[in-house]
């Protein structure tokens, strides 16, 4: 009997070596990270065990350990390897939702991961489910109207030449089969199907419309469309030309801060049009030029933009029109502090929304990075995804608007050494416990590192300048504040200028 390795069971999981193969674009480590921020599940493959699903929960200890950007986006090898293997092993350092803990070698290596198509708009399962809604699309524009569940069983055993129908109207940068459906239709199906439904549908629940505004459809019957994947390549095709025209252009926001869309839906008709009217962009254009032709074109409906959101069965698809639709208005409410500033490198600011729905809204403060010390983030969280980001230099440039003064960057915190971080921590979290009494449980304190302390001084310090401004007569300064800070997260607004129309999928409140 031929004896084997015990590693050679394990031959199809993820090894530390892995994470640090590069596709076209990325790291196999960077589409572990955007799988862990997109709470997408990674399955569990164990000798003698079933194979199951598991999203990891502990995201927050997880990512900033082994990124090495603010951004929290970019894995670091050598990271990598401090938090899986810190002794020359594997260790279980990944907490799933099912309570039980896991190591990097426990998760297989499914097709998810050292995919050579990466880009930076996201993972492959991010692409893979994007472009499977484009086809629901195509395929809900052939019927002429409302598909339903049964369509997912449909599309699933249809034969390879009727496929073939409605992929011709889609375009991707990954390759759409029957297989790749199957995959995802258990937990997303009811999203392709109601999100084709309420794209096309005359009533649309679209919130936020002045009576005046009242579009007949987002999408309309009387157009052939065809469905790009924002990852799109297709050299004349109407991603690489917005792309191309947006990099011309003058501006200070990346392409998701400027428009977020995962999918833009084009009329064939119209398609050399606007590609065209894209083409004469030069360098040195004003941003204010392009907004105006993805405007016009979203308003005759032969261009629109679309940014996805996972949505339940028993929940409506609730969209709103960027620039149609009222614009969301936020105060300050207040921050979530924990009662030992040491036990977390993160705050929480509290920020009531009017508009859009009345509800409170959160923005988790911290930094991103786990490898080296670096400036903080804010994220918005909601029910079922995050919101969108904004980076200290932004924050720092909306205080300077305001003529406050900025919150400290690493650079100048470089000043004070760990005893004098400590001593700062603590005061500025006194001062802010004394006016904001709702605190997180206290937690084991973990390690202590100069990457945490600067985290959370600078996050106690942004909330310290709320504060301030607050108790003043100037409270409404820091409402502006709060308002503008998620306003360009959610690529609403930047630097005073309007993002341009689009269509986006909301949490329904």
């Amino acid at each position: 009997m031929k004896l084997c390795k015990f590693n050679q069971f394990l031959e199809s999981n993820l090894n530390i070596n892995d994470l640090s193969n590069k596709g076209k674009h990325r790291l196999t480590g960077d589409d572990l990270i955007k799988k862990i921020s997109d709470n997408e599940p990674v399955v569990i493959a164990i000798p003698g065990e079933i194979d199951k699903n598991v999203t990891i929960v502990n995201d927050e200890d997880i990512i900033p350990q082994i990124t090495i950007n603010g951004e929290g986006e970019l894995y670091d090898p050598e990271s990598g390897k401090k938090l899986f293997i810190p002794r020359g092993r594997y260790m279980p350092v990944i907490k799933g939702d099912d309570n039980n803990q896991y190591k990097l070698n426990n998760i297989k290596k499914t097709a998810d991961f050292g995919s050579s198509s990466g880009s930076s708009s996201g993972t492959p399962a991010t692409r893979d489910i994007e472009s499977i809604q484009c086809l629901f699309l195509s395929y809900a524009q052939s019927r002429g109207e409302e598909i339903s569940e049964l369509d997912i069983k449909i599309l699933e055993e249809m034969d390879e030449e009727e496929l073939n129908i409605y992929l011709k109207d889609v375009s991707a940068d990954v390759t759409i089969t029957k297989d790749m459906i199957k995959k995802y239709s258990d937990r997303w199906g009811i999203t392709f199907v109601k999100t084709s439904n309420a794209l096309y549908k005359r009533e649309a629940k679209i919130v936020g419309l002045g009576v005046e505004e009242k579009p007949e459809r987002l999408l309309k019957r009387n157009i052939k469309y065809k469905f790009y994947q924002i990852s799109d390549k297709t050299e004349d095709g109407v991603c690489v030309a917005i792309k191309n025209a947006f990099k011309k252009c003058k501006q200070s926001v990346n392409i998701s801060k400027w428009n977020p869309a995962d999918i833009w839906v084009v009329s064939q008709e119209s398609e050399r049009q606007i590609v065209d009217s894209l083409s004469i962009f030069r360098d040195g254009d004003d941003i204010d030029k392009l907004n105006n032709i993805i405007d016009k074109f979203f308003d005759y409906r032969e261009l629109v933009g679309i940014s996805l959101k996972k949505v339940s069965r028993d929940e409506d698809v609730t969209m709103v029109i960027n620039k149609l639709s009222s614009i969301p208005k936020y105060s300050f409410s207040g921050i979530s502090l924990s009662a030992d500033p040491f036990a977390t490198s993160s705050l929480r600011i509290q920020a009531n929304r009017v508009g859009l729905g009345e509800t409170l809204e959160y923005m988790s403060v911290r930094c991103f990075s786990g490898s080296k010390v670096q400036n903080i983030n804010g994220e918005i969280a909601g029910d079922t995804a995050r919101h969108g980001k904004i980076s200290l230099t932004k924050i720092n440039d909306i205080l300077d608007s305001h003529n406050l003064e900025n919150v400290p960057t690493v650079d100048y915190i470089s000043r004070y050494n760990d005893d004098e971080l400590k001593d700062k921590i603590v005061e500025l979290n006194n001062i802010l416990i004394g006016k904001y009494k709702t605190t997180i449980p206290r937690r084991t304190s973990k390690e202590v590192t100069r990457i945490t302390l600067v985290s959370k001084y600078q996050a106690l310090y942004l909330s310290y300048i709320l504060m301030k401004n607050k108790k003043t007569h100037r409270s409404s300064v820091t409402d502006a504040i709060i308002e503008e800070m998620f306003h360009y997260a959610m690529a609403i607004r930047y630097s005073g200028k309007r993002t341009p129309k689009y269509v986006k999928i909301i949490d329904n409140k």
